[in-house]
């Protein structure tokens, strides 16, 4: 949702293909911990490339 979010001009370098299928390939796997660590990697890399698009939205609406 965060990519579309943050605009055209935007989505098409965040998406993150390769770490998508790490995750269904460490779900396929079985073995939970590996699975668990996908996405705990990729939620971790998420948060911090999108937290400075949040926080500079909002400065730029209250700058107005």
């Amino acid at each position: 949702m965060m990519i579309i979010a943050a605009g055209p001009d935007k989505a098409s370098g965040r998406m993150r293909f390769d770490e998508h299928i790490q995750i269904v390939e460490a779900m396929e796997s079985g073995v939970e911990d590996k699975a668990a660590d996908a996405l705990r990697d990729h939620m971790s890399d998420f948060c911090s490339r999108y937290v400075g698009d949040l926080v500079q939205g909002e400065l730029q609406a209250a700058a107005g």
